[in-house]
């Protein structure tokens, strides 16, 4: 599957529409368990047309953006890794959950100065935008906001990906006695984006303080 949808010999404009199907595919099932879950919001959302357009303009500029943008990443990056004899997979691997996060992080922090700019978020203030990134990315792992829906929408992605490098070397899924391990180990490090994406969004509150 990855070679026929996520091959750098693709045409561009396939690769990335690929990606774009697959990343949409990996939200709309987080979103819609988002919406059940937080009380009052979907009847606001099928009642109140302004909070719809509201928050559907949020979900495609910044959730869209940041899920399409990790996969593509990541996708890219795999391809390229595949084409690589020697290549060391613990490095990779490690690089691969630092880049998440660290993608993760920087464009939430960019989508929100340019909501401030263009939509005047955040009262238009750009300050006040940067500040809210932390606390918000914070506690986005508890699924307490809509950039958890977002941070965990990113995961199906990360998971292909780790059990595909993790296979690499041991021929085919079906026949490996250790896949269940690797499952797990893929978990495992999508666990640690997770994780790594919570400490990079407490160091940035520290850093810039409260709103």
């Amino acid at each position: 599957m990855l070679n026929r949808y996520f091959d750098t010999d693709l045409p561009f404009l396939r690769f990335c529409w690929n990606v774009l199907v697959f990343s949409a595919v990996s939200l709309f099932p987080v979103l819609l368990f988002y919406v059940v879950l937080s009380p009052g919001l979907g009847a606001m959302l099928i009642t109140n047309e302004a909070a719809f357009f509201r928050f559907a303009r949020q979900v495609l500029t910044n959730g869209v953006t940041v899920i399409f943008a990790v996969n593509y990443a990541g996708f890219f990056a795999l391809a390229l890794f595949q084409r690589q004899r020697g290549s060391k997979r613990p490095h990779y691997l490690f690089l691969d959950v630092l880049a998440r996060a660290l993608l993760f992080v920087l464009l939430h922090v960019l989508i929100y100065v340019l909501s401030a700019d263009l939509f005047a978020s955040f009262g238009g203030d750009p300050r006040v935008a940067l500040q809210v990134v932390g606390p918000t990315l914070e506690r986005a792992f508890l699924f307490e906001n809509i950039s958890g829906v977002y941070l965990y929408s990113t995961l199906p992605g990360a998971f292909i990906v780790y059990l595909t490098v993790l296979h690499q070397s041991s021929g085919s899924a079906a026949v490996n006695p250790n896949t269940w391990f690797k499952s797990v180990t893929a978990i495992g490090l999508c666990a640690a984006v997770v994780v790594l994406v919570t400490t990079m969004s407490v160091g940035l509150n520290h850093s810039l303080g409260e709103p």
